[in-house]
């Protein structure tokens, strides 16, 4: 399975969505809280490379990387509703 397969199935446990400036954010539920983070922070992509590398066992291209980004953001301002808030959060 190549990394074109998988990091779009990846995504699936994210929420995506856009804020009013255009900017993806994905919210996700880690260790049982959630967290919000911006698509291209270190933090989304050091994620996504996680869960690619649990399913793989390997490490995805950074051209894979970053056209699954591209995509995710794609996702997030035409495929979902405007949040109005966008900052970062973490709720027990």
């Amino acid at each position: 399975m190549n990394s074109t397969d998988v990091l779009p199935n990846v995504a699936t446990a994210a929420r995506l969505f856009h804020a009013s400036d255009g900017t993806g954010f994905a919210d996700l539920i880690i260790d049982g809280h959630r967290e919000t983070w911006p698509l291209r922070s270190k933090r989304f992509q050091a994620w996504l490379r996680q869960q690619y590398y649990e399913r793989t066992w390997d490490a995805p291209s950074p051209a894979a990387l970053n056209a699954a980004l591209n995509a995710f953001e794609a996702q997030a301002q035409f495929r979902s509703a405007r949040s109005g808030s966008a900052s970062p959060s973490r709720t027990a």
